[in-house]
């Protein structure tokens, strides 16, 4: 049977919802968090700092020492401002 003009749209439209149905995404668990990743260009965002192929405990060690860093910082600075406001 061909299609007329007037049935035309109706076969459109239950093409459409057939092929819909292969086109839902991922259903598991498992497929929805590998999917989460799939657009990831940076962490700007990111709800993780470690992918899942990464380190977390090389990245829990850079970590602490560049907090460890940034308090040995602070604390120089603390120390080092009142003597030069006594030194003017």
């Amino acid at each position: 049977m061909t299609p007329t003009a007037s049935t035309q749209p109706q076969c459109v439209s239950i093409r459409n919802r057939a092929n819909a149905q292969h086109s839902t995404g991922p259903r598991s668990d498992a497929g929805k968090q590998r999917s989460a990743l799939n657009a990831l260009t940076h962490g700007l965002t990111a709800r993780t700092a470690v992918l899942p192929s990464e380190d977390s405990a090389a990245y829990e060690q850079h970590h602490r020492q560049l907090h460890d860093d940034a308090q040995v910082d602070k604390n120089a600075r603390r120390s080092f401002v009142p003597v030069r406001t006594t030194a003017n």
